[in-house]
């Protein structure tokens, strides 16, 4: 009870796509690469103040995700975590460019995506 937080580390189950999910969707009915909090469907994902990491893969193949608002508190972002992520746009970040540098972790993207930093934009490119 110390306040901090974590995203589930190896993604959110309505969003990878392993065979260890196949159950979940057949019993759900949510389809797989979308991420459902509360049966509602996320496009404009919202991480609570106080998380401090974002783990490896969290969300992994979400297409659903348009947006990301992400807390400075987060001070770790595992490698991944956005990969596949088809449809997200921009990311607005609490904290400062060399923030967002450090607690990064690698090929968080597949796409490209804008980071909105408190001091300016990060525009993130893939080859």
């Amino acid at each position: 009870n110390s306040g901090e937080y974590a995203i589930l580390e190896y993604g959110h189950p309505f969003c990878g796509v392993g065979e260890e999910y196949r159950e979940d969707y057949e019993t759900t009915g949510k389809e797989a690469g979308k991420l459902y909090l509360n049966g509602e469907l996320v496009t404009n994902l919202v991480i609570p103040d106080g998380v401090t990491e974002i783990g490896e893969l969290a969300f992994l193949n979400c297409s659903s995700i348009e947006t990301i608002t992400i807390p400075s508190s987060v001070t770790h972002i595992g490698d991944n975590a956005f990969y596949g992520c088809i449809n997200l746009e921009s990311i607005t970040f609490g904290g400062t460019q060399n923030e967002w540098n450090k607690c990064c972790g690698e090929y968080l993207f597949s796409y490209p995506c804008t980071i909105k930093c408190k001091d300016g934009n990060i525009l993130i490119t893939v080859e």
